[in-house]
């Protein structure tokens, strides 16, 4: 059965949808924002993800899970790439890897092939962000 991602999906729900998103940026270095190759505005990733813009100001959450499975599995961090439309700036979510700053993070982010790695399942996310919490 054919299942479609909704507004109230879970957040370790959509945050398999943001993955998908961003890989597919960050895999084509799709160039829609002014910001630069393969970077998406908040904006456009929660329409991307058929969402009205409303919804960018609350999916700072489930980019945060997404920060904590690539910090733990040793991954560039994939939610580097969301920036704001103002600045161009990643937000406070950014858990950086091996890197000392989020220009280095990003290239990082766009030299690896994320095709090769399957989407995170909802168990697997949710593991990441409670190991995640724990460590705060």
């Amino acid at each position: 059965m054919l299942k479609r991602y909704k507004p109230d999906d879970q957040n370790f729900t959509q945050a398999q949808q943001i993955w998908a998103i961003l890989s597919g940026y960050a895999e084509f270095q799709i160039d829609e924002s002014s910001w630069g190759k393969g970077k998406v505005t908040y904006s456009d990733l929660t329409r991307r993800m058929g969402l009205n813009s409303s919804f960018a100001r609350i999916i700072s959450t489930r980019l945060d899970i997404i920060a904590n499975f690539c910090k733990q599995n040793n991954l560039p961090a994939l939610n580097v790439i969301v920036v704001s439309k103002s600045d161009g700036k990643p937000g406070h979510a950014v858990l950086l890897s091996q890197f000392n700053n989020t220009d280095d993070e990003t290239e990082a982010v766009l030299n690896t092939n994320w095709y090769e790695i399957r989407i995170p399942s909802i168990r697997e996310f949710r593991e990441a962000h409670e190991a995640g919490k724990q460590r705060e």
